[in-house]
C-alpha cells in the first residue's frame, strides 16, 4: 500500500523558519539602519582639510628626479640588469602619478563618541586607543590617532589652522595622549626632501 503524503496544516509557519536569502534591498536597508550619524549638537570641534599635505616642488626638483631616474635605468641596462631597469621605470611612473595627485578635501569632527572622518565614526576606546599631535609650523601640523593593533596604520588628520592646544584639551577627556611619539626620522627626511 503506497504511503499517503501528509500535508502540513500550516505551510506558512514552515516557510518562516527556513533561512531566506538576503537580497540587495535587505542589505541596503540594514546598512541604512546601522549607519552611525553624528548630530550637529554633539560636535565638539570640526574642520576641513586635505587628505594629505601637498608639497609644492620647483621645476628643478622634477628635472633632477628625472635625470637621476634615467641615469639609474641606463646603468641597469649597461650592466645587463634588465629587471632592475624595468623596476626603475615602473617606480618613476608610480611616483610621477603620486606626485601629481591632488588631495581630496576631507571633513573632520570630534564628538563625545569618537572622531568622524568624512562621515565615518571611529569610536574612542574601540577603533582608536590614543592620540598624539606633531606640531612644528609651518611644515608639520598633524593629529594622529593610534589604533588597537600596531599592525594597523594610525589615522592622520591635518590640523590646518586649528589650535592644537584646544584640540588636545578636548581629546584628553576621551583618550590618553601618547607624549612619547615623535615624527619618524624617515618621514621627516622624506618631508625635507620634498616627497
Amino acid at each position: 500500500m503506497p504511503e499517503e503524503e501528509t500535508k502540513d496544516p500550516n505551510p506558512e509557519q514552515k516557510r518562516e523558519k527556513a533561512p531566506s536569502r538576503l537580497t540587495s534591498e535587505d542589505i541596503k536597508e540594514y546598512l541604512q539602519s546601522t549607519e552611525q550619524t553624528t548630530e550637529p549638537q554633539n560636535i565638539l570641534m570640526q574642520w576641513e582639510a586635505p587628505e594629505f599635505k601637498q608639497v609644492s616642488r620647483p621645476r628643478q626638483w622634477y628635472i633632477l628626479f628625472g635625470i637621476v631616474g634615467v641615469a639609474i635605468a641606463i646603468f641597469a641596462v649597461i650592466t645587463a640588469n634588465y629587471l632592475f631597469a624595468l623596476i626603475i621605470v615602473l617606480l618613476a611612473v608610480v611616483l610621477n602619478s603620486f606626485f601629481s595627485k591632488k588631495p581630496k578635501k576631507l571633513s573632520f569632527a570630534i564628538t563625545p563618541e569618537g572622531i568622524v572622518v568624512n562621515k565615518k565614526l571611529y569610536v574612542f576606546g574601540q577603533e582608536v586607543q590614543s592620540f598624539w599631535i606633531l606640531y612644528d609650523p609651518p611644515n608639520l601640523k598633524s593629529l594622529h590617532f593610534g589604533k588597537r593593533s600596531s599592525l594597523q596604520p594610525s589615522i592622520t588628520v591635518e590640523l590646518q589652522d586649528q589650535n592644537p592646544l584646544k584640540v588636545r584639551e578636548i581629546l584628553l577627556n576621551y583618550l590618553p595622549e601618547d607624549v612619547e611619539r615623535e615624527e619618524h626620522p624617515v618621514d621627516s627626511t622624506f618631508r625635507n626632501w620634498g616627497f
